[in-house]
């Protein structure tokens, strides 16, 4: 910011420094705008519609089979929680759980 208030162009800084000149233009307008050269506070995303009570019926269903496709999973707990959810809503929720996916290999013998 010295630099800046030397002066120098976004440019010359950047060449000083060794980044582009959208990341130095990008600091500058954040300290003339803010007067802190650090990133404001992100928002958190958007709300999940998912509760924690869903999720445990999610997991419930994974222990009950954990053979099937995530299609069926998301049908099932689609049905136990009364709301229609998506199979990559399903997939997402299964990984935030904790469970993995793995591939079948090879044949079951019986």
């Amino acid at each position: 910011m010295e630099a800046h208030r030397n002066g120098k162009t976004a440019y010359a800084i950047a060449r000083n420094i060794g980044r582009s000149r959208s990341t130095v233009r990008d600091i500058i307008r954040r300290y003339v705008d803010t007067g802190a050269v650090t990133a404001k506070p992100h928002s958190g995303g958007r709300a999940s519609t998912i509760t924690p009570r869903e999720d445990r019926a999610l997991r419930g269903t994974i222990l009950v089979d954990r053979r099937p496709s995530t299609a069926v999973i998301a049908t099932k707990w689609a049905q136990a929680i009364g709301k229609e959810v998506s199979t990559a809503t399903c997939r997402r929720r299964i990984h935030l759980l904790g469970y993995k996916f793995y591939k079948v290999r090879g044949l079951f013998l019986t």
